[in-house]
């Protein structure tokens, strides 16, 4: 299975004729920038003083205007690492890592953690019940991709009854 990395370079937008007359840059093109820097640039090398100089470069506050994008792009790497690894987080500390590249919170993270691994999780948890046993040794493993994942009991277990587990 391949795996395409979570980011795609993108162009920017072209100014509009009264953006170029007073010398201004499209506001969307400063997400579109750090789209680019995300394509282009190991994870390890990118600093929030990089990102934050984007914003300056577009006389935008990124986090209050793209929050949304922020966390897609958060979202869009956990995806990755999980298509990658199927199982956990190897990767943890470049998840850390981008999670304050990306100026998100412990709260948000969280979430976004939750919502997207509640997709991987019922995904295997209807893989492991496919012949119709659930073993003891599927339970542990689905107790351990669980707390990979970050999820709290109460989404498991929720999982679990709607599967029939």
């Amino acid at each position: 299975m391949t795996t395409q990395p979570p980011y795609q370079i993108v162009p920017l937008v072209n100014k509009s004729f009264l953006q170029s007359l007073f010398k201004q840059q499209p506001d969307e093109n400063a997400i579109i920038a750090v789209n680019n820097l995300l394509a282009t640039t190991p994870m390890e090398q990118i600093n929030r003083a990089m990102i934050l100089k984007i914003g300056v470069e577009y006389k935008v506050d990124i986090n209050k205007m793209f929050p949304l994008n922020m966390q897609e792009f958060y979202a869009a790497y956990l995806n990755f690492i999980l298509r990658k690894h199927q199982v956990g987080y190897e990767d943890d500390n470049s998840l850390q890592h981008l999670q304050g590249i990306l100026g998100l919170s412990n709260e948000k993270v969280q979430e976004l953690h939750e919502r997207v691994g509640r997709i991987w999780y019922e995904k295997a948890l209807k893989k492991c019940v496919k012949n119709g046993v659930f073993s003891h040794g599927e339970e542990k493993a689905m107790a351990n991709y669980a707390r990979n994942l970050r999820l709290p009991e109460k989404i498991t277990s929720t999982l679990r009854a709607e599967v029939g587990v």
